[in-house]
C-alpha cells in the first residue's frame, strides 16, 4: 500500500468513524426528541382530557339543573290548573245546589252583606220564581237589630246571590262577585293545601 492509499484509506475510515458517531449521537437526539415530544402529547391529551371531562359535568349539571326547573314548573302548571278547576267548580256548585240548601247559604250572605237601615233585596228572574214563601220572614228574622231589606220587584240578570240597594250605593253579592271578592283567600286557602311540601 502507498502512502496516498494509506492516508485515504485513513480518512476513509476516520470518515466512517466520524459518520457514525455522529449517526449515533443523531440517533440518541431523535429518541430524546421523540420522548420529549410523547411526553407533551401526553400532557396535552391529559390536560384536554381533563378540561372536556369538567365541561362534561358543567353540561350535566346545567342539564340537571334544567331538567329540575322544567319539573318544578309543569308541576307548578298543574296544581295552577288543578286550582283554577277546583275554584270554577266551587262557584259553579252553588248555583247547582238544590233550592233549600241554596236559599239557606243565600240567608247566610245576605245576613253577612247587609247594611244598617232599610235596603232593597234584587233576585235574579230564576231565584225570584223558586223562592221560598217563608223566605222573606226568615230573612228579617235573622238580619241584625236596625237592618231591614224589602224585595224589589224587579230582578238582575245575574247567575245567582242578590244585589242589595241602599240609596245610591249597590252591594253586588252574586256568586260570580262573591267568588271574585273571594278569589285571594280562596286561592290561598287551596294553595295551602294543593302546593305542601312533601
Amino acid at each position: 500500500m502507498t502512502g496516498i492509499e494509506k492516508i485515504l484509506t485513513e480518512i476513509r475510515e476516520e470518515s466512517q468513524k466520524v459518520t457514525q458517531e455522529l449517526e449515533a449521537g443523531n440517533e440518541k437526539k431523535i429518541r430524546a426528541l421523540e420522548e420529549e415530544i410523547r411526553q407533551e402529547t401526553r400532557q396535552k391529551c391529559e390536560e384536554i382530557a381533563q378540561k372536556g371531562e369538567e365541561e362534561c359535568q358543567r353540561i350535566l349539571e346545567r342539564s340537571l339543573s334544567s331538567s329540575k326547573l322544567l319539573e318544578r314548573r309543569m308541576l307548578l302548571e298543574a296544581k295552577q290548573e288543578i286550582l283554577e278547576s277546583t275554584l270554577e267548580q266551587a262557584r259553579a256548585s252553588v248555583s247547582a245546589m238544590e233550592e233549600e240548601a241554596y236559599f239557606a247559604w243565600l240567608l247566610r250572605v245576605i245576613c253577612k252583606r247587609a247594611l244598617p237601615g232599610d235596603g232593597v233585596l234584587l233576585l235574579s228572574s230564576r231565584d225570584k220564581a223558586r223562592l221560598p214563601q217563608d223566605f222573606l220572614r226568615k230573612l228579617q228574622e235573622a238580619l241584625p237589630q236596625g237592618t231591614r231589606l224589602e224585595l224589589s220587584p224587579d230582578s238582575r240578570e245575574i247567575s245567582g246571590g242578590c244585589v242589595l240597594l241602599y240609596g245610591g250605593i249597590e252591594e253586588n253579592c252574586s256568586v260570580d262577585a262573591l267568588f271574585a271578592a273571594g278569589r285571594e283567600e280562596l286561592t290561598d286557602l287551596a294553595r295551602g293545601i294543593l302546593f305542601r311540601e312533601g
